[in-house]
């Protein structure tokens, strides 16, 4: 928005096709030269851009990224595959600000509370960014064995915390995008969790 003092006119120039079909609202006030504020005239405002809104998920490719976890064998090893390529690294430099592990028992509700584990050690990766393979250690060992009979569940959870509502990091937590292998013909991606 800009105004030309000349002419005495608004004018709005949307740069983008983002802004079609969205409404502004404001107020225009009038006063006198001397600065004194007994005489003031107030103007409400709207600009509507034409058009219709656009919903991103229709206009955009998005690749979904989903993550799955095999079953942990009897010492504790087990395995996190992604549906697309990741930054490996990356992801095991800043696990613990990206995922909570823990355990939830078949007494989970006598006490209400999750169990940490031991240790959550990530101990490699495959060639196609794809997979992650982990050692839980637990602080019992009988732990292990509950959960290979199915009674206990180990969870891995991204923190509910980092994305909104559409699976995409909030403004906050921008920084984890670099879990992505975003760059396409030099481009930056879009992706949702």
């Amino acid at each position: 928005m800009s105004y030309n003092n000349i002419t005495r006119m608004l004018t709005f120039r949307p740069d983008s096709k983002w802004y079609q079909g969205k409404e502004w609202k404001f107020r225009i006030v009038l006063k006198e030269s001397d600065g004194s504020d007994s005489v003031m005239y107030a103007y409400p405002c709207t600009v509507k851009v034409s058009g219709d809104i656009l919903d991103i998920f229709d206009e955009l490719e998005f690749t979904d990224y989903t993550f799955e976890m095999e079953k942990p064998n009897r010492y504790g090893e087990t395995s996190i595959t992604w549906s697309n390529p990741v930054n490996t690294t990356f992801i095991e430099e800043n696990w613990d600000g990206m995922f909570d592990v823990y355990i939830k028992n078949v007494t989970i509700r006598d006490h209400n509370q999750s169990m940490p584990l031991l240790s959550w050690d990530h101990t490699g990766s495959s060639d196609d960014n794809k997979t992650m393979f982990f050692k839980a250690r637990f602080h019992d060992p009988y732990m292990l064995g509950l959960l290979t009979k199915k009674s206990d569940r180990l969870y891995i959870q991204l923190k509910y915390d980092l994305l909104d509502m559409n699976g995409w990091f909030k403004e906050d937590s921008t920084f984890y995008r670099g879990m992505f292998l975003n760059y396409e013909n030099g481009t930056q991606a879009n992706h949702t969790l």
